[in-house]
C-alpha cells in the first residue's frame, strides 16, 4: 500500500522473504516518487527483474534513480535494468550523459536526491 506525503509517494514493490520462505529468500524492492523524480529503492535478485519490470508500467514514467542500499545480489543484481537512472550504492554514484559515464563519490551525507528525498549514509 503506498504511503503519500503532500509531496511524495513511497510504495513497496516486492515484499522481502527470510532464507527460510518456501520460495526462497528475496530483498524488499521499494519506489519513491516525489514529483519528477524516481527512485528505485534496491534493484532485486537475478530471478524478479520482469515482475519489477511489470510492477512499475503503473507508475508511467522513467525510474530517474536506483539506490541500493547494500551489495548483496538480493539488492543489486538488476540495476542494469535501468542504464539511464543515475546509480547510487554505498559511496559511489554513476551518471550516465550522452554517450559517456561520469563516476562520483559521496563526500557529504545526507546526499539529496531531490527536495524531499535523501540518502542517508551509515552514520548520517
Amino acid at each position: 500500500m503506498p504511503t503519500s506525503t503532500s509531496t511524495s509517494t513511497v510504495l513497496i514493490l516486492i515484499q522481502g522473504r527470510p532464507n527460510d520462505d518456501p520460495l526462497g529468500a528475496t530483498g524488499t524492492v521499494g519506489l519513491c516518487i516525489d514529483k519528477d523524480t524516481v527512485v528505485l529503492i534496491d534493484a532485486g535478485d537475478p530471478w524478479n527483474g520482469n515482475e519489477i519490470i511489470e510492477r512499475l508500467k503503473f507508475v508511467e514514467r522513467e525510474v530517474t534513480h536506483v539506490v541500493i542500499t547494500h551489495g548483496h545480489l538480493d539488492h543489486c543484481a538488476n540495476m542494469g535494468l535501468f542504464p539511464e537512472a543515475v546509480q547510487i550504492m554505498d559511496h559511489d554514484v554513476a551518471v550516465k550523459r550522452g554517450k559517456s559515464i561520469e563516476y562520483s563519490t559521496i563526500s557529504k551525507w545526507p546526499y539529496r536526491i531531490s527536495e524531499n528525498v535523501e540518502v542517508r549514509g551509515r552514520n548520517s
